[in-house]
Protein backbone atom coordinates (compact mmCIF):
# COMPACT_ATOMS: atom_id res chain seq x y z
CA UNK A 1 0.00 0.00 0.00
CA UNK A 2 2.77 2.28 1.15
CA UNK A 3 4.79 1.77 -2.36
CA UNK A 4 1.26 2.32 -4.52
CA UNK A 5 1.20 5.50 -2.60
CA UNK A 6 4.39 6.45 -3.10
CA UNK A 7 4.60 5.56 -6.98
CA UNK A 8 1.42 7.81 -7.13
CA UNK A 9 2.88 10.25 -4.55
CA UNK A 10 3.52 13.09 -7.75
CA UNK A 11 0.57 12.55 -9.04
CA UNK A 12 -1.60 13.50 -6.02
CA UNK A 13 1.20 16.58 -5.79
CA UNK A 14 0.10 17.98 -9.00
CA UNK A 15 -3.80 16.99 -8.34
CA UNK A 16 -3.65 18.98 -5.26
CA UNK A 17 -2.61 22.00 -7.33
CA UNK A 18 -5.29 21.90 -10.08
CA UNK A 19 -7.61 21.11 -7.22
CA UNK A 20 -6.47 24.00 -5.18
CA UNK A 21 -6.49 26.11 -8.78
CA UNK A 22 -10.10 25.56 -9.94
CA UNK A 23 -12.18 23.24 -7.94
CA UNK A 24 -14.96 25.02 -5.95
CA UNK A 25 -14.60 23.55 -3.07
CA UNK A 26 -11.42 25.89 -2.74
CA UNK A 27 -12.27 28.82 -4.94
CA UNK A 28 -16.20 29.23 -3.53
CA UNK A 29 -16.01 27.58 -0.16
CA UNK A 30 -16.63 29.73 3.00
CA UNK A 31 -13.91 27.91 4.31
CA UNK A 32 -11.33 29.06 1.43
CA UNK A 33 -8.44 30.33 3.73
CA UNK A 34 -8.61 27.41 6.17
CA UNK A 35 -8.55 25.30 3.09
CA UNK A 36 -5.22 27.28 2.22
CA UNK A 37 -3.42 27.20 5.33
CA UNK A 38 -4.54 23.40 5.93
CA UNK A 39 -2.81 22.43 2.13
CA UNK A 40 0.45 24.43 2.96
CA UNK A 41 1.14 22.44 6.00
CA UNK A 42 0.27 19.24 4.20
CA UNK A 43 3.01 20.40 2.10
CA UNK A 44 5.32 21.73 4.31
CA UNK A 45 6.99 17.72 4.85
CA UNK A 46 8.57 18.11 1.47
CA UNK A 47 10.73 20.64 3.21
CA UNK A 48 12.98 21.78 -0.06
CA UNK A 49 15.50 24.41 1.01
CA UNK A 50 16.07 25.35 -2.96
CA UNK A 51 12.18 25.90 -3.22
CA UNK A 52 12.20 28.01 -0.03
CA UNK A 53 15.27 30.21 -1.28
CA UNK A 54 13.74 30.57 -4.67
CA UNK A 55 10.25 31.47 -3.32
CA UNK A 56 11.31 34.05 -0.95
CA UNK A 57 13.31 36.13 -3.75
CA UNK A 58 10.16 35.64 -6.39
CA UNK A 59 8.10 36.97 -2.97
CA UNK A 60 10.08 39.92 -2.54
CA UNK A 61 8.95 42.31 -4.89
CA UNK A 62 5.33 41.33 -4.56
CA UNK A 63 5.65 42.05 -0.44
CA UNK A 64 7.52 45.55 -0.89
CA UNK A 65 4.55 46.66 -3.19
CA UNK A 66 1.92 45.53 -0.97
CA UNK A 67 3.71 47.79 1.87
CA UNK A 68 3.60 50.58 -0.04
CA UNK A 69 -0.16 49.95 -0.66
CA UNK A 70 -0.30 49.60 3.12
CA UNK A 71 0.57 53.03 3.23
CA UNK A 72 -1.90 54.23 0.73
CA UNK A 73 -5.08 52.50 1.10
CA UNK A 74 -6.35 52.46 4.50
CA UNK A 75 -8.63 49.22 3.25
CA UNK A 76 -5.85 47.29 2.09
CA UNK A 77 -6.78 43.74 3.59
CA UNK A 78 -3.56 42.13 4.79
CA UNK A 79 -4.70 38.87 4.76
CA UNK A 80 -5.76 38.47 1.15
CA UNK A 81 -1.68 39.93 0.26
CA UNK A 82 -0.77 36.59 2.76
CA UNK A 83 -2.95 34.37 1.76
CA UNK A 84 -1.46 35.06 -2.15
CA UNK A 85 1.41 34.24 -1.10
CA UNK A 86 0.84 31.42 0.31
CA UNK A 87 -0.85 30.14 -2.81
CA UNK A 88 2.34 31.02 -4.73
CA UNK A 89 3.85 28.88 -2.14
CA UNK A 90 2.09 26.03 -2.88
CA UNK A 91 2.30 26.36 -6.53
CA UNK A 92 6.21 26.50 -6.06
CA UNK A 93 6.75 24.01 -3.58
CA UNK A 94 4.76 21.07 -6.08
CA UNK A 95 6.30 22.00 -9.18
CA UNK A 96 9.46 22.16 -7.94
CA UNK A 97 9.05 19.04 -5.73
CA UNK A 98 7.84 17.38 -9.57
CA UNK A 99 10.33 18.57 -11.37
CA UNK A 100 10.63 17.46 -15.23
CA UNK A 101 7.95 15.26 -15.07
CA UNK A 102 4.93 18.11 -14.43
CA UNK A 103 4.10 18.77 -17.60
CA UNK A 104 3.82 14.27 -18.25
CA UNK A 105 1.72 14.16 -14.89
CA UNK A 106 -0.08 17.22 -15.61
CA UNK A 107 -1.78 16.11 -18.99
CA UNK A 108 -2.40 12.68 -17.23
CA UNK A 109 -4.60 14.27 -14.57
CA UNK A 110 -6.13 16.59 -17.04
CA UNK A 111 -7.28 13.56 -19.62
CA UNK A 112 -8.99 11.48 -16.35
CA UNK A 113 -10.60 15.13 -15.36
CA UNK A 114 -11.96 15.22 -18.63
CA UNK A 115 -12.79 11.80 -19.53
CA UNK A 116 -15.08 11.92 -16.23
CA UNK A 117 -16.72 15.18 -17.51
CA UNK A 118 -17.72 14.37 -20.82
CA UNK A 119 -20.40 11.38 -20.20
CA UNK A 120 -21.95 13.87 -16.96
CA UNK A 121 -21.69 16.57 -19.53
CA UNK A 122 -23.79 14.82 -21.78
CA UNK A 123 -25.77 12.93 -19.15
CA UNK A 124 -26.91 16.47 -17.90
CA UNK A 125 -27.37 17.67 -21.78
CA UNK A 126 -29.46 15.14 -22.63
CA UNK A 127 -30.71 13.10 -19.44
CA UNK A 128 -30.75 16.01 -16.06
CA UNK A 129 -29.61 15.65 -13.17
CA UNK A 130 -27.25 13.70 -11.54
CA UNK A 131 -28.59 12.57 -8.62
CA UNK A 132 -25.53 13.11 -5.72
CA UNK A 133 -23.67 16.11 -7.15
CA UNK A 134 -24.93 19.74 -5.81
CA UNK A 135 -25.72 21.87 -8.30
CA UNK A 136 -26.17 25.60 -8.27
CA UNK A 137 -25.91 28.81 -10.22
CA UNK A 138 -22.02 29.28 -9.05
CA UNK A 139 -20.92 26.40 -9.40
CA UNK A 140 -20.80 23.60 -6.40
CA UNK A 141 -19.60 20.22 -6.97
CA UNK A 142 -17.93 17.35 -5.66
CA UNK A 143 -14.38 17.06 -6.68
CA UNK A 144 -14.83 15.06 -9.72
CA UNK A 145 -17.46 16.93 -11.85
CA UNK A 146 -19.68 20.65 -11.58
CA UNK A 147 -23.02 21.05 -12.57
CA UNK A 148 -24.10 24.35 -13.08
CA UNK A 149 -27.80 25.29 -13.07
CA UNK A 150 -29.39 28.55 -13.83
CA UNK A 151 -32.88 29.49 -12.03
CA UNK A 152 -33.88 31.08 -15.31
CA UNK A 153 -32.83 28.71 -17.86
CA UNK A 154 -32.05 25.32 -16.01
CA UNK A 155 -29.11 23.20 -16.91
CA UNK A 156 -26.11 25.28 -17.94
CA UNK A 157 -25.24 23.79 -21.39
CA UNK A 158 -21.59 24.07 -20.93
CA UNK A 159 -18.89 21.93 -19.68
CA UNK A 160 -17.35 22.97 -16.34
CA UNK A 161 -15.20 19.60 -15.48
CA UNK A 162 -14.82 19.88 -11.91
CA UNK A 163 -14.05 23.44 -12.24
CA UNK A 164 -15.84 26.71 -10.85
CA UNK A 165 -17.35 27.09 -14.55
CA UNK A 166 -16.59 26.25 -18.01
CA UNK A 167 -14.37 29.54 -18.91
CA UNK A 168 -11.97 28.31 -15.77
CA UNK A 169 -11.93 24.68 -17.21
CA UNK A 170 -10.89 25.75 -20.33
CA UNK A 171 -7.76 27.17 -19.30
CA UNK A 172 -6.54 23.97 -17.80
CA UNK A 173 -7.44 21.97 -20.86
CA UNK A 174 -5.70 24.13 -23.23
CA UNK A 175 -2.14 24.14 -21.13
CA UNK A 176 -2.92 20.43 -21.28
CA UNK A 177 -3.09 20.37 -24.98
CA UNK A 178 0.17 22.39 -25.01
CA UNK A 179 2.03 20.85 -23.01
CA UNK A 180 0.80 17.46 -24.79
CA UNK A 181 2.00 19.04 -28.05
CA UNK A 182 5.18 19.97 -27.10
CA UNK A 183 6.07 16.84 -25.41
CA UNK A 184 5.51 14.87 -28.83
CA UNK A 185 6.77 14.87 -32.62
CA UNK A 186 4.49 13.98 -36.12
CA UNK A 187 1.32 15.49 -36.40
CA UNK A 188 -0.29 12.30 -37.71
CA UNK A 189 0.43 10.27 -34.26
CA UNK A 190 -0.33 14.01 -32.13
CA UNK A 191 -4.26 14.20 -33.76
CA UNK A 192 -4.64 9.75 -33.55
CA UNK A 193 -3.74 10.08 -29.89
CA UNK A 194 -6.95 9.27 -27.93
CA UNK A 195 -5.82 11.57 -25.24
CA UNK A 196 -5.69 14.53 -27.39
CA UNK A 197 -8.87 13.48 -28.67
CA UNK A 198 -10.23 13.41 -25.38
CA UNK A 199 -8.64 16.94 -24.71
CA UNK A 200 -9.95 18.26 -27.59
CA UNK A 201 -13.92 16.67 -27.16
CA UNK A 202 -13.69 18.26 -23.54
CA UNK A 203 -12.59 21.77 -24.66
CA UNK A 204 -15.31 21.90 -27.39
CA UNK A 205 -17.87 20.48 -24.82
CA UNK A 206 -16.94 23.93 -22.54
CA UNK A 207 -18.06 26.48 -25.79
CA UNK A 208 -15.77 28.72 -24.10
CA UNK A 209 -15.15 31.96 -26.18
CA UNK A 210 -11.67 32.27 -25.02
CA UNK A 211 -11.06 28.85 -25.04
CA UNK A 212 -11.49 28.46 -28.41
CA UNK A 213 -9.37 31.62 -29.40
CA UNK A 214 -6.30 30.08 -27.40
CA UNK A 215 -7.02 26.62 -28.79
CA UNK A 216 -6.50 28.22 -31.80
CA UNK A 217 -3.77 30.01 -31.57
CA UNK A 218 -2.33 27.22 -30.28
CA UNK A 219 -2.96 25.08 -33.20
CA UNK A 220 -1.83 28.36 -35.51
CA UNK A 221 1.57 28.19 -33.22
CA UNK A 222 2.62 24.92 -33.63
CA UNK A 223 1.96 23.85 -36.77
CA UNK A 224 3.84 27.41 -38.12
CA UNK A 225 7.00 26.89 -36.22
CA UNK A 226 7.03 23.31 -34.83
CA UNK A 227 5.92 21.22 -37.98
CA UNK A 228 8.57 19.80 -40.08
CA UNK A 229 5.98 18.39 -43.13
CA UNK A 230 5.71 19.27 -46.45
CA UNK A 231 5.00 23.35 -47.25
CA UNK A 232 2.04 22.11 -49.17
CA UNK A 233 0.50 20.46 -46.13
CA UNK A 234 1.30 23.18 -44.18
CA UNK A 235 -0.69 25.44 -46.73
CA UNK A 236 -3.33 23.34 -46.97
CA UNK A 237 -3.87 23.02 -42.72
CA UNK A 238 -3.63 26.30 -42.43
CA UNK A 239 -6.35 26.83 -45.29
CA UNK A 240 -8.33 24.59 -43.84
CA UNK A 241 -7.95 26.09 -39.86
CA UNK A 242 -8.92 29.46 -41.12
CA UNK A 243 -12.02 28.33 -43.07
CA UNK A 244 -12.82 26.93 -39.87
CA UNK A 245 -11.96 29.61 -37.79
CA UNK A 246 -14.01 32.00 -39.61
CA UNK A 247 -17.21 29.53 -39.96
CA UNK A 248 -16.93 28.74 -36.26
CA UNK A 249 -16.69 32.46 -35.60
CA UNK A 250 -19.74 33.50 -37.98
CA UNK A 251 -21.81 31.30 -36.81
CA UNK A 252 -21.42 30.20 -33.07
CA UNK A 253 -23.39 32.62 -30.90
CA UNK A 254 -20.85 32.48 -27.95
CA UNK A 255 -17.80 33.51 -30.21
CA UNK A 256 -18.83 36.64 -33.09
CA UNK A 257 -21.92 37.24 -32.17
CA UNK A 258 -21.05 37.73 -28.43
CA UNK A 259 -16.96 39.54 -29.23
CA UNK A 260 -19.35 42.06 -31.29
CA UNK A 261 -21.81 42.62 -29.17
CA UNK A 262 -19.26 43.33 -25.96
CA UNK A 263 -17.35 45.31 -28.06
CA UNK A 264 -20.08 47.89 -29.29
CA UNK A 265 -21.23 48.19 -25.63
CA UNK A 266 -21.18 51.02 -24.23
CA UNK A 267 -18.31 52.38 -21.11
CA UNK A 268 -21.60 51.37 -18.66
CA UNK A 269 -22.19 48.03 -19.85
CA UNK A 270 -20.39 44.71 -19.27
CA UNK A 271 -18.27 42.49 -21.13
CA UNK A 272 -15.01 41.81 -20.51
CA UNK A 273 -14.41 42.16 -24.43
CA UNK A 274 -14.17 46.11 -23.70
CA UNK A 275 -12.44 46.03 -19.95
CA UNK A 276 -9.89 47.95 -21.17
CA UNK A 277 -12.16 50.90 -22.65
CA UNK A 278 -14.58 50.43 -19.78
CA UNK A 279 -12.14 50.48 -17.31
CA UNK A 280 -9.73 53.09 -18.55
CA UNK A 281 -10.05 55.68 -15.45
CA UNK A 282 -9.14 52.97 -13.09
CA UNK A 283 -6.19 52.05 -15.13
CA UNK A 284 -4.70 55.56 -15.29
CA UNK A 285 -5.43 55.85 -11.63
CA UNK A 286 -3.84 52.71 -10.53
CA UNK A 287 -1.27 51.77 -12.92
CA UNK A 288 1.52 52.02 -11.29
CA UNK A 289 0.80 50.52 -7.61
CA UNK A 290 -2.60 48.88 -8.19
CA UNK A 291 -5.66 48.96 -5.92
CA UNK A 292 -5.78 45.84 -4.93
CA UNK A 293 -9.01 47.35 -2.20
CA UNK A 294 -11.02 46.75 -5.81
CA UNK A 295 -10.23 44.15 -7.19
CA UNK A 296 -13.17 41.39 -6.16
CA UNK A 297 -15.96 43.58 -6.63
CA UNK A 298 -17.29 43.46 -10.01
CA UNK A 299 -14.65 45.54 -11.99
CA UNK A 300 -12.72 43.64 -14.42
CA UNK A 301 -14.22 40.49 -12.36
CA UNK A 302 -13.67 38.45 -15.73
CA UNK A 303 -10.39 39.82 -17.22
CA UNK A 304 -7.52 38.31 -14.67
CA UNK A 305 -4.90 40.39 -16.69
CA UNK A 306 -6.73 43.81 -15.56
CA UNK A 307 -7.74 42.00 -12.18
CA UNK A 308 -3.67 41.73 -11.52
CA UNK A 309 -3.01 45.08 -13.01
CA UNK A 310 -5.18 46.19 -10.22
CA UNK A 311 -3.87 44.21 -7.67
CA UNK A 312 -0.51 44.81 -7.74
CA UNK A 313 -0.23 47.38 -10.52
CA UNK A 314 2.37 47.32 -13.78
CA UNK A 315 5.37 46.59 -11.83
CA UNK A 316 3.76 43.94 -10.16
CA UNK A 317 2.73 42.21 -14.01
CA UNK A 318 5.69 42.91 -15.19
CA UNK A 319 7.94 41.56 -12.72
CA UNK A 320 5.82 38.44 -12.99
CA UNK A 321 5.87 37.98 -16.96
CA UNK A 322 9.65 38.94 -16.78
CA UNK A 323 10.30 36.27 -14.10
CA UNK A 324 8.07 33.43 -16.60
CA UNK A 325 9.82 34.74 -19.57
CA UNK A 326 13.39 34.10 -17.88
CA UNK A 327 12.37 30.62 -16.27
CA UNK A 328 11.22 29.38 -19.70
CA UNK A 329 13.71 30.68 -21.33
CA UNK A 330 16.27 29.16 -19.31
CA UNK A 331 14.95 25.67 -20.36
CA UNK A 332 13.42 26.13 -24.34
CA UNK A 333 14.03 28.34 -27.10
CA UNK A 334 12.67 31.78 -27.76
CA UNK A 335 9.62 30.87 -30.05
CA UNK A 336 8.72 28.25 -27.20
CA UNK A 337 8.92 30.71 -24.33
CA UNK A 338 6.75 33.25 -26.67
CA UNK A 339 4.18 30.04 -27.03
CA UNK A 340 4.09 29.69 -23.30
CA UNK A 341 3.50 33.50 -22.44
CA UNK A 342 1.55 34.15 -25.31
CA UNK A 343 -0.58 31.36 -24.07
CA UNK A 344 -0.68 32.88 -20.39
CA UNK A 345 -1.88 36.12 -21.59
CA UNK A 346 -4.39 34.92 -23.91
CA UNK A 347 -5.88 32.84 -21.32
CA UNK A 348 -6.03 35.57 -18.74
CA UNK A 349 -8.34 37.52 -20.47
CA UNK A 350 -11.52 35.34 -19.74
CA UNK A 351 -10.72 34.21 -16.13
CA UNK A 352 -8.74 34.99 -13.02
CA UNK A 353 -6.44 32.23 -13.64
CA UNK A 354 -3.20 34.19 -12.11
CA UNK A 355 -5.00 34.23 -8.53
CA UNK A 356 -4.68 30.81 -8.04
CA UNK A 357 -1.48 28.25 -7.38
CA UNK A 358 -0.95 26.89 -10.68
CA UNK A 359 -1.01 30.27 -13.00
CA UNK A 360 0.96 31.74 -10.03
CA UNK A 361 3.66 29.53 -9.71
CA UNK A 362 4.50 29.30 -13.84
CA UNK A 363 7.66 30.85 -12.74
CA UNK A 364 8.66 28.07 -11.07
CA UNK A 365 7.95 24.84 -13.62
CA UNK A 366 10.25 22.85 -15.30
CA UNK A 367 9.83 21.50 -18.72
CA UNK A 368 10.27 18.26 -20.48
CA UNK A 369 9.98 17.49 -24.00
CA UNK A 370 10.97 14.75 -26.04
CA UNK A 371 11.09 17.54 -28.94
CA UNK A 372 14.85 17.54 -29.09
CA UNK A 373 14.79 20.50 -31.21
CA UNK A 374 13.01 23.30 -28.54
CA UNK A 375 15.59 22.39 -26.00
CA UNK A 376 18.68 24.58 -25.54
CA UNK A 377 21.56 22.62 -25.56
Amino acid sequence: MLRQLKKYREHLLVLILIVSSGNPLFVLSPHVRELYIGTVFLLLWLKQRRVMSLYIKYSVPFIFISLFQMLLFPDYSISSGVYLLLKIFIGALIMMEVGRKFAKIYVDIMVVVATISIPFFFYNEYVGFIPGISFTDIGTSLVVYTQLFSDYGGFIHRNAGMFWEPGAYQGYLNFAILFYLLMNNGATRIFSNWKFVVLLIALFTTKSTTGYAVLAFIILYYFLYYYRGKIMVKLLFLFVLVCSCLYAYYSLDFLGEKIQRQMNQGQDEGGRFNDFVKYASYIYDYFFLGNPTIVGTTIASGNGFLSFLFYYGIWGILYYFIALWHNIHQQVDLHTTAFFVGVTIISLQGEGFIFYPCYLAWPFIHLSMKNKILLKE
